[in-house]
């Protein structure tokens, strides 16, 4: 779970994701106090746009820890 934790193509993932959303919406990461996995929430205006976002976002971070 630490491991996304200052990894380069994670956060730009997380900036890129920010960026496209603007300031009409939010993205938080952050490793589950529960279980073995890492959460990725996406707040925004259309449903659609943020499944994509967040499904761009949880790619990248599960090919990363693989």
């Amino acid at each position: 779970k630490a491991q996304y934790d200052g990894n380069e193509n994670i956060e730009a993932a997380l900036a890129k994701a920010q960026e496209s959303l603007g300031e009409t919406g939010r993205i938080l990461v952050r490793p589950s106090g529960t279980e073995p996995l890492i959460r990725v929430m996406v707040e925004g205006e259309e449903q659609d746009y943020i499944q994509k976002i967040a499904e761009e976002v949880a790619h990248v971070i599960k090919c990363e820890l693989s």
